[in-house]
C-alpha cells in the first residue's frame, strides 16, 4: 500500500500491475510471456473503451516518447496496425556459436532467426484481434510450446 501511495503521488494516473501466479521463471508460460499476456488482457478489460495503441517493452528498453507519439498519431489505430523496432539487442560476438565470432552484421541477420519484437506497439485494432488469443491464454501456451520467452513469443504471436 505505501508503495502504490508513493508511486500514485509520483505518477497519478498510472496503474502498477502485479499478477501473483506469474513468477520470475525465463522461459515458457510462467514469467515474462505471462507478464506479457496479463498486461494486454487487462488492458483489454479495463481500456477498450478509450485505448489507441498498446505499447510493451522490456525495462531494459529506452524509446524516444515524443518520436513515437508522432510516428503513431499519423497511423489510423482503426486499422490493424503493428509497429516495432527489431533490434540486434542479444547478438553480441560469441553470444551464439552458430553465429561464431562476429555476432550479427546487422539487424536482418537476426531478425529472421529470432523474431524479436520489442518495443512493440499494437494498435486498438490489432489488440481487437489478439483479444480471443488472450482470453484462451495464447501467447502463454505459445511460449511453452515453443519454449521462448517473450521476446520470441511475441514476435510469433503476432
Amino acid at each position: 500500500a505505501d508503495f502504490q501511495n508513493t508511486f500514485h503521488s509520483i505518477c497519478p494516473g498510472f496503474e502498477v500491475l502485479r499478477f501473483s501466479h506469474c513468477t520470475n521463471e525465463y522461459y515458457g508460460s510462467k514469467g515474462p510471456c505471462c507478464r506479457n499476456q496479463e498486461s494486454m488482457r487487462w488492458v483489454l478489460k479495463k481500456h477498450m473503451d478509450h485505448l489507441k495503441w498498446y505499447a510493451f517493452m522490456d525495462d531494459d528498453m529506452y524509446i524516444r516518447p515524443l518520436a513515437f507519439i508522432a510516428l503513431l498519431s499519423k497511423l489510423n489505430h482503426r486499422k490493424i496496425a503493428v509497429c516495432n523496432a527489431p533490434s540486434t539487442r542479444g547478438f553480441a560476438p560469441g553470444m551464439w556459436k552458430w553465429l561464431g565470432d562476429k555476432g550479427c552484421d546487422s539487424a536482418n541477420m537476426c531478425v529472421y532467426a529470432f523474431p524479436w519484437m520489442q518495443p512493440a506497439f499494437f494498435s486498438f485494432q490489432a489488440m481487437q484481434q489478439f483479444q480471443n488469443a488472450i482470453e484462451i491464454n495464447g501467447l502463454t501456451k505459445e511460449c511453452d510450446a515453443f519454449h521462448v520467452t517473450h521476446d520470441v513469443g511475441l514476435g510469433i504471436f503476432n
